[in-house]
């Protein structure tokens, strides 16, 4: 038995190219989303494929949120513009087919979110990405291979997700003082995060509100900054539909009953960031090419 992987039986990086290309194209994947039954019903193939390898499934029904339209209407000096937003805020609270209209009032990253500067008004917040050392964030691993010396440990690891308990604050905060919506702005153009996908904690928020790029985002500050008083439309349509969604277990025999669990999530926000399932397939049909006796669990 192999003490180490043969490169040579393992996926090549054009194969896993090749698989995560699929993945990509799917774009954000919901909870039970029809991208992600896709995402699942290829992984199922992938497996089948595979000699050895015994499939069951564990499903689960949840109340799926939707958006069907989400927009922002944007009316400064007598005029009103349409700005294209990157998304809905996932879960927010739908309004009606006239929207939610109120004015604009800016609220500084660090500034807490308040009565006093939102109540009736549509909150706009900075929403950066998180970021931490790349040593103190990599302590949660066992261990790291880097042969070749590509991480600086010294250097800040960014991510929306590290800043995630910052957005579901602010949610909570504007719901409790009485805004009328809430306008995220990230500082990436729009065509960057189309379709962005955060919080995904699954639970309903008490306000409506949107994603914006920077590029978008740049056309509120500074017609607040002008002193121009702008008023904006939310108009955010959508609902719950109850689904079911599956688990996928691929279970590979080895020599003894003791098992190895590998798991990752199916559902995820794009391709670089939530590709697990990718890895785990590759991983799978590596180990169901040797013999069962080099799969002592």
């Amino acid at each position: 038995c192999p003490t180490v992987p043969d490169p040579a039986q393992m996926a090549s990086a054009a194969q896993l190219r090749q698989m995560n290309s699929f993945v990509a194209k799917l774009g954000v994947r919901p909870t039970g989303s029809r991208a992600h039954a896709r995402y699942i019903a290829w992984i199922r193939k992938q497996l089948k494929t595979i000699p050895g390898v015994q499939t069951s499934e564990l499903r689960f029904p949840i109340n799926r949120w939707s958006a069907s339209k989400a927009t922002l209407h944007l009316r400064t000096g007598g005029k009103t513009r349409r700005l294209l937003v990157a998304g809905p805020i996932p879960y927010a609270k739908p309004t009606g087919r006239k929207g939610a209209r109120a004015p604009l009032a800016f609220v500084p990253a660090g500034t807490t979110i308040d009565t006093a500067n939102a109540s009736g008004k549509i909150v706009v917040r900075e929403a950066h990405a998180g970021s931490i050392q790349q040593a103190l964030f990599l302590l949660v691993s066992w261990s790291m291979y880097d042969p070749n010396h590509t991480i600086d440990p010294a250097a800040n690891f960014k991510g929306d997700f590290i800043a995630y308990l910052e957005r579901i604050a602010d949610l909570k905060d504007a719901a409790a003082a009485g805004a009328k919506g809430i306008v995220f702005v990230k500082p990436l153009p729009r065509r960057q995060i189309k379709d962005h996908y955060e919080p995904y904690e699954g639970l309903p928020w008490g306000v409506p509100g949107v994603f914006l790029g920077a590029d978008q985002g740049k056309r509120i500050t500074d017609a607040i900054e002008a002193g121009k008083h702008p008023t904006a439309r939310i108009t955010l349509r959508a609902g719950f539909k109850r689904v079911t969604t599956p688990t996928v277990l691929a279970t590979l025999p080895g020599a003894s009953p003791q098992r190895i669990v590998i798991d990752s999530h199916t559902d995820g926000t794009n391709a670089a960031e939530d590709n697990g399932p990718v890895a785990m397939v590759a991983m799978a049909r590596y180990f169901a090419s040797l013999p069962a006796s080099c799969r002592p669990r």
